[in-house]
């Protein structure tokens, strides 16, 4: 049988490797370059603590670590430190209850990595030390937050696809109790005690171990948790994987939470270009649309791998300094891969892709339990990408909830609502976004599939899913400043952003051929509640349509028919290919594309010219121009070529 399976993943690693092989160029950065990178991030680590400690209103999370990190008053840390946690806790450690160190557990990832990272007996180095009686009282803690936490009977495999509750919180805290028990379970004060259920401490690490081994190989062959690319605050999960992979002792685990962080930040750069952090994989800030990522954390937590220190050490200071993940970020010795960073920077000339991603979406019941059913149908992240902007929709199954409201059965985790994957942005303008959403009476509703969307490369159609919202809108959010430059031809409203033609047309319900013009509000929201029909939009790069008139002309192809709550919209594509799309404006089913509905269960996690991974399989490639990587998460193994 191990024969048998050998020849299989070598069958499989040959035909991704033609596949990618065969498919268009990408541009990368020289390894000069990227080993300047690398060396910035040391340097910059230093400099980011010397903000932090010298900021008016830093944290203490950020004012201690960034003491010994610079070993920089150590002393007077340390007794900070321990006035705060005793303070937080209401009593010395070792007398807390269990409910106060319950209280506190949000503060533990950077509890734990303090103390991992600055304990004379866990790390030599040239930091500042840990007192001891601050890793005695933090000792405490830490045993009796695993004594409550770790239940020997809810730590099996199946809970890997458990969607009860919120899955970002319950993943971090499979996290903080692993290391927790890593942290004492060798301290002699506590090698013979017990946790709460009877059992010992290593009974318990052995436990854990195996159950993360298996979380991380489970979501490398069945996709990734959706929930890391939803909201931008869920990807504060990387600094749980990130403190994971630099303080776990197993080499095991250690391996496959380093491929697992390499899947997720593939997933994340294999969409950028020339290095803006955009793509489909971005968030916004809503409450300032010009500088739609300011408020993204992933935009930060990456910044140090691939940034410079203009970039984000000194521009985006105060909305950062006071967040612990990015000091986690600087300092991890979890090392990007080459090819990984090189793709995300690169700055070469490249064709235009078409990149669609899955991830588990449907959910099946065992035993009262809800799961995520990882051989199931998926939703899909699908994206149109050149090299000035990508154009990306969420493709789901119409007919299921988000979540996002108190409904009895969900078909997603309850913390991935938020739809962060639809929309336009524009590498060649990083402050420019239009992003769509439900306007539903006086409430903008960003649940993942309040829009039913349909998508052939440059051309999106945008539908109000009536299954859930009966009166909702299409609206769309735009960078401020676009409607004064609108121009308008043949009922769509035309925009042009950086060398990208954007065009925008609200259809009637009751008849396609009748133009919905939609209303602006804050100079920003483009809102076609009045007739509550289809929205199109339509791309093109301004080198192939050299003015306004040939992109008109282009536009004059594209038309719609709506008859007995049917729409056929007739588009033809920048590659002048058939884009027929066909829906249901009820929302009963998904929209056709040229004849075809989508398969919502997908053989590929990643299908694109720079990432594939078949389902199932736990094998990953990631390719450009001069490097490709192999990542195996059964055998182990990252191979950089």
């Amino acid at each position: 049988m191990k024969n048998v399976i050998s020849t299989n993943r070598k069958k499989l690693i040959i035909l991704l490797t033609l596949l990618l092989s065969a498919s268009v160029s990408f541009a990368g950065l020289s390894g000069s370059s990227l080993e300047t990178k690398r060396k910035m991030r040391e340097i910059n680590a230093r400099r980011l603590c010397m903000t932090g400690l010298a900021g008016e209103n830093t944290p203490m999370s950020i004012k201690g670590f960034s003491s010994l990190f610079l070993n920089n008053d150590a002393l007077n840390a340390n007794e900070e430190m321990l006035r705060y946690l005793q303070g937080e806790l209401g009593s010395a450690a070792e007398d807390a209850d269990q409910q106060s160190v319950k209280d506190i557990e949000e503060d533990l990832d950077w509890w734990l990595r303090l103390y991992f990272e600055f304990h004379p007996d866990k790390n030599q180095s040239k930091h500042g030390q840990l007192s001891s009686t601050l890793a005695e009282e933090l000792e405490s803690v830490f045993f009796t937050y695993a004594s409550v936490m770790s239940n020997s009977e809810q730590v099996q495999g199946e809970l890997i696809w458990s969607v009860e509750g919120n899955k970002s919180k319950t993943i971090k805290r499979w996290i903080r109790t692993y290391l927790c028990i890593e942290a004492v379970r060798n301290e002699q004060k506590f090698k013979a005690a017990e946790f709460s259920d009877g059992r010992t401490i290593e009974y318990h690490y052995a436990l854990w171990t195996e159950f993360l081994e298996l979380f991380v190989l489970e979501h490398c062959k069945f996709g990734l948790f959706p929930q890391i690319f939803s909201s931008p605050d869920q990807a504060s999960m990387l600094i749980s994987l990130f403190n994971l992979y630099d303080f776990s002792k197993n080499s095991d685990l250690k391996r496959k939470v380093d491929i697992l962080i390499t899947f997720i930040l593939a997933d994340w750069s294999h969409l950028h270009y020339n290095g803006v952090y955009a793509g489909a994989r971005t968030g916004m800030n809503f409450n300032s649309p010009d500088i739609y990522s300011r408020k993204d954390k992933w935009r930060y937590y990456a910044a140090p791998f691939v940034g410079s220190s203009s970039e984000w050490l000194e521009k985006d200071k105060n909305d950062y300094s006071n967040d612990f993940g990015i000091y986690v970020s600087a300092t991890t010795n979890y090392q990007l891969p080459d090819v990984v960073l090189a793709s995300a920077l690169g700055k070469k000339p490249r064709k235009s892709f078409v990149s669609i991603s899955a991830y588990p979406a449907s959910i099946i019941e065992k035993q009262g339990r809800q799961y995520l059913d990882k051989d199931g149908e998926k939703f899909l992240s699908y994206s149109y990408v050149t090299n000035y902007y990508c154009q990306s929709s969420i493709i789901a199954d119409p007919t299921a909830v988000s979540g996002y409201e108190d409904d009895e059965k969900t078909n997603i985790t309850k913390d991935a609502f938020e739809n962060t994957m639809t929309g336009l942005t524009f590498q060649s303008s990083p402050g420019s976004i239009i992003y769509p959403v439900l306007r539903n009476q006086d409430r903008e509703i960003r649940d993942y599939n309040s829009l039913i969307t349909a998508q052939n490369k440059n051309i999106t159609i945008y539908i109000p899913n009536r299954n859930k919202y009966p009166e909702g809108a299409v609206e769309l959010i735009m960078t401020s400043g676009l409607s004064s430059n609108m121009q308008r031809s043949s009922g769509w409203k035309i925009f042009k952003i950086a060398g990208v033609w954007t065009a925008v047309k609200g259809f009637s319900p009751k008849n396609g051929q009748t133009t919905a013009e939609g209303r602006w509000a804050n100079g920003n929201r483009l809102i076609f509640d009045k007739e509550k029909g289809p929205v199109a939009m339509v791309t093109g790069l301004s080198y192939k349509y050299k003015d306004f008139e040939a992109f008109t002309a282009y536009l004059e192809k594209q038309f719609a028919s709506i008859r007995e709550g049917k729409l056929t919209f007739y588009g033809v594509n920048t590659d002048n290919d058939p884009a027929k799309i066909q829906a249901d404006l009820s929302g009963s089913e998904l929209p056709q594309v040229n004849g075809k509905k989508p398969k919502l269960q997908k053989e590929y996690l990643y299908d694109c010219p720079l990432i594939r991974s078949k389902q199932g399989s736990g094998i990953l490639f990631f390719s450009n121009e001069s490097k490709s990587m192999v990542i195996d998460v059964v055998k182990d193994i990252i191979s950089e070529s």
